[in-house]
């Protein structure tokens, strides 16, 4: 039925995301990597639901496939500063670290912006139907986007560390 429309959907998404994270960066590993962030959010979402006894239900699947393409956005941040770092001549370790702490708070500060700008879907309405259905929609939406932070800022810089990122000449960052 429309679950397994959506369900499919959201797939579709994902694999299109990936090949155009892979059409810019030209490197399987780190695409890879910076794929592994959308189901990562899912999970973390998909967890908080089962958790707090959320309903799974044809709206909030919706949310979570809004948030497919929208969860990569700090892994892109974090990494292309991470490359950044390295075609400035650090060391990975060094630019892992020194580059992901310097996304911190733009990065936190553009997920929270988005997050609050989902939050009025809560109160949208005196109508309490209403309320529901885009409560639905929304906080799995918003829980997506906080565990792409998390996977963005702490689960990226180490699989990028771990998968090494090397530098070409032609990826240098020009000055």
């Amino acid at each position: 039925g429309a679950e397994v429309t959506l369900l499919s959907t959201s797939l579709q998404g994902g694999l299109l995301a990936t090949i155009v994270l892979w059409l810019f960066l030209r490197n399987l590993r780190l695409t890879l990597a910076i794929a592994f962030s959308m189901p990562l959010a899912m999970v973390m979402a998909i967890g908080w639901m089962y958790f707090t006894g959320a309903s799974f239900n044809l709206v909030s699947m919706a949310g979570l496939t809004l948030a497919v393409g929208m969860v990569v956005d700090n892994s892109v941040v974090v990494l292309e500063n991470i490359r950044r770092r390295r075609g400035e001549g650090a060391d990975l370790r060094t630019a892992c670290v020194e580059a992901t702490r310097e996304m911190v708070m733009p990065v936190t500060m553009s997920t929270l912006t988005t997050v609050v700008v989902i939050a009025p879907l809560l109160f949208m309405s005196a109508n309490r139907t209403a309320r529901v259905i885009f409560g639905a929609l929304g906080v799995p939406l918003s829980i997506a986007l906080l565990g792409s932070l998390v996977v963005a800022l702490w689960m990226l810089p180490s699989a990028v560390r771990r998968l090494g990122l090397e530098v070409k000449p032609a990826e240098l960052v020009e000055g």
